[in-house]
């Protein structure tokens, strides 16, 4: 099963995506299977599938259920299974909607930042905009992330946010961006999409995928006041999103889901078009 940092929001009661998790129920989410019996036309024993099915053993569907739990095929010879829950899954696509859907990435022509770029989502973000040549810079949360960001995913800069501190984001992202930020791929909110209004060029796209500061904003148990005033630090803001109009930039908030008009392609350009063994 995919374990995704936007599970977390199914945890607290009203949640606008979906009804929250059921108490002693088994959890939903992205997983693969291998069918073992069918009496369905589309799938055949030892076909595998991906679909919403959750953290089970077993699971028993019938053909209307293909499109509200999206079952779908997968082709364990392009690619590790576990790929489809990741790089040409949920992951992948999320990745992918808000680049290039979202914020129409040009190649090369755009400077892109990328917070929390060493999960899931940011990292397969921070790889397709390097695929396309573009200038790629990353926030995340410890030294050893950083040094993954730059020796293995090839990033042109990364800097700890919790090293230099939330009220030095913008001077570090000024430093790495003399010339501005097209593109903001923003998965934390608060003090980090602050900071990148600061250093937006006129124009920029600004894709709002998560904001993973403020998840736990009411209802976190903390282990110390230190870790309560950090969650606080991070989770405020934007106080400058005035900055928005001066600017004239494009936020939009998007889910993948909204996007599957544009599966084929997702998957032809993910898997051929942009070159799986560039992928790490």
């Amino acid at each position: 099963m995919s374990i995704d940092p936007f599970l977390r929001i199914y945890m607290v009661k009203g949640t606008r995506f979906a009804p929250p998790f059921e108490l002693n129920k088994p959890l939903d989410g992205g997983c693969i299977g291998e069918v073992i019996k069918s009496k369905s036309s589309q799938f055949k024993v030892g076909d595998y599938v991906k679909a919403n099915f959750g953290w089970r053993e077993y699971w028993i569907s019938n053909d209307a259920q293909i499109e509200e739990k999206s079952i779908s095929k997968v082709d364990p010879t392009l690619a590790p299974l576990s790929s489809f829950l990741g790089l040409l899954g949920i992951t992948g696509m999320t990745a992918y909607v808000g680049l290039f859907k979202i914020c129409s990435l040009h190649e090369r022509h755009d400077t892109v930042f990328v917070s929390s770029a060493a999960g899931g989502v940011g990292s397969v973000a921070c790889q397709l905009a390097k695929i396309k040549g573009c200038y790629v810079v990353g926030s995340c949360g410890s030294d050893a992330k950083v040094n993954w960001l730059v020796n293995e995913l090839g990033m042109d800069h990364a800097f700890n946010y919790r090293k230099i501190g939330f009220d030095n984001i913008t001077e570090e992202l000024n430093r790495a961006y003399p010339n501005g930020i097209d593109i903001y791929f923003d998965n934390v909110g608060g003090k980090h999409l602050e900071a990148a209004f600061n250093n937006m060029n006129t124009f920029g796209r600004i894709a709002l995928c998560g904001t993973t500061s403020q998840y736990n904003s009411e209802d976190m148990t903390y282990s110390s006041k230190e870790d309560q005033q950090r969650s606080r630090s991070a989770s405020l803001g934007p106080a400058n999103l005035s900055l928005a109009v001066s600017h004239r930039l494009k936020l939009q908030g998007f889910i993948w889901s909204d996007h599957f008009d544009i599966l084929g392609e997702f998957n032809t350009n993910m898997s051929n078009g942009l070159g799986m063994a560039k992928y790490n």
